[in-house]
């Protein structure tokens, strides 16, 4: 393969036929899982994460999806990731303000944490006189 035009044919016959017979399953559930998507995203600029966390005790499917891509140093980075879990009211979203390519960390930040010393224990108090 010496050229993009080539790579592209390959990938169309023979190889992605044969990936897909090779590893393609149906799907397990018939329902339609669509959702509506958001305004402003284009699809072009998402990318969704798929995994399963631990939640209380008990495996809960998780969804990321990554959006708003900027470019850093020339590398394309998501600056929000919106995750769920669906049919649950789990939600988060966290959006980058900065990305830095290789910032210099101070080594300190490092370092193990000292734990403080426990106080010392108090004199008991003085029991009162006895009374007559």
């Amino acid at each position: 393969i010496a050229s993009i035009a080539a790579a592209n044919r390959f990938l169309d016959e023979p190889f992605l036929p044969e990936l897909n017979a090779r590893f393609s399953v149906p799907a397990a559930q018939s329902a339609d899982l669509h959702r509506t998507l958001p305004r402003g995203v284009r699809l072009d600029e998402v990318l969704c994460w798929e995994e399963t966390r631990v939640v209380e005790g008990k495996e809960t499917p998780w969804e990321s999806f990554f959006s708003d891509y900027r470019e850093v140093n020339g590398v394309k980075y998501a600056f929000m990731i919106d995750s769920d879990s669906p049919g649950t009211d789990l939600k988060q979203t966290v959006v980058a303000e900065k990305i830095e390519i290789n910032a210099q960390i101070d080594e300190t930040r490092f370092a193990k944490p000292v734990v403080p010393e426990a106080p010392a224990a108090s004199p008991a108090p003085a029991s009162p006189p006895p009374s007559d």
